[in-house]
């Protein structure tokens, strides 16, 4: 079985796959991977926006890194037939305005989820940074069209997902179509490559240091960098060895994964490997797992 974790085949041009100097999107456009510094970067007046997709895909993606000065104050949703997704990345902020209820501050870690007719600012108390993730979305229900969603940091919830990870499932959309929000921890080099072959992702790191394969290229990841692959791209996410490596996962668009306790690969449509994975002996544990991230956290911490 190739796992793809030590593949690292030349660039187009010969350079080394992965080369962060400068944004890549393939020539067929399914991926996108660089170093958010690369990407093109504009003054608002809220700060700065820095644009790593505008209409990507059929699903008409749009995804930006947003930098708010401390004071500064962005819109979010109403964009007709867009949802968005917004994670905090640094900072601290409120939402406000009349779609907004009273949810008390926001800090890293904690998601938002607006439907396409919802209206929200974002103010920010100190400098904030934050990813904002918008999708086409033009069967979304009417009694969701206004929906404005906020999931706070949670580090205690996890749970075994594609046999070798950690996963949460952060929003979880109640109908087809729609943008939803996955968050993982790897504690180890394990994960199969495989392909979503009902949805694309958008891949940002939150700590440690990793690698996105998408064939055929091994991206080099950590918090300065952003990844982005279509539906049935073949690929798969790991750590680098002794490193817990944990990400933000947009789905593009949900799919149900049909992760449980019987069935910690998901349902097909949700991943789909390129080979037989072979039913391990002993299967890891969420607490085992969990274990091995301390440890590991640990030994860093000592270094």
């Amino acid at each position: 079985m190739c796992f793809g974790h030590n593949h690292q085949p030349g660039g187009p041009n010969g350079s080394p796959a992965g080369d962060p100097s400068t944004p890549d999107r393939s020539a067929s456009g399914n991926t996108i991977y660089g170093h958010i510094n690369d990407f093109s970067r504009t003054r608002e007046e809220f700060g700065w926006s820095t644009a790593i997709a505008r209409g990507w895909t059929a699903l008409q993606i749009d995804c930006s890194i947003l930098e708010l000065d401390a004071g500064g104050c962005v819109k979010l949703g109403c964009t007709g037939h867009l949802e968005t997704i917004v994670t905090i990345e640094a900072g601290a902020g409120r939402l406000e305005g009349a779609g907004a209820a009273p949810q008390g501050e926001l800090l890293p870690l904690d998601a938002i989820r607006l439907g396409p007719d919802a209206s929200a600012s974002l103010a920010a108390r100190t400098p904030m940074r934050v990813m904002q993730t918008l999708m086409y979305s033009p069967h979304c229900p009417l009694a969701h069209r206004r929906a404005i969603d906020v999931r706070r940091r949670n580090d205690h919830d996890w749970k075994l997902y594609e046999y070798e990870a950690l996963g949460q499932e952060v929003f979880v959309p109640e109908y087809e179509g729609a943008l939803g929000l996955l968050r993982f921890m790897f504690p180890q080099d394990e994960i199969p490559v495989h392909v979503h072959p009902g949805s694309g992702r958008i891949i940002r790191p939150i700590s440690g240091r990793g690698y996105t394969y998408m064939h055929p290229d091994r991206c080099p990841m950590d918090a300065s960098t952003i990844a982005a692959f279509d539906a049935n791209v073949i690929h798969t996410n790991g750590p680098l060895k002794g490193d817990t490596y944990e990400l933000w996962a947009v789905q593009l668009p949900w799919i149900p994964s049909g992760i449980d306790t019987q069935n910690i690969a998901g349902h097909e449509q949700f991943v789909r490997y390129l080979s037989d994975v072979p039913v391990p002996a002993r299967y890891k544990t969420r607490d085992g797992l969990l274990e091995r991230v301390r440890r590991q956290q640990a030994r860093s911490e000592k270094s």
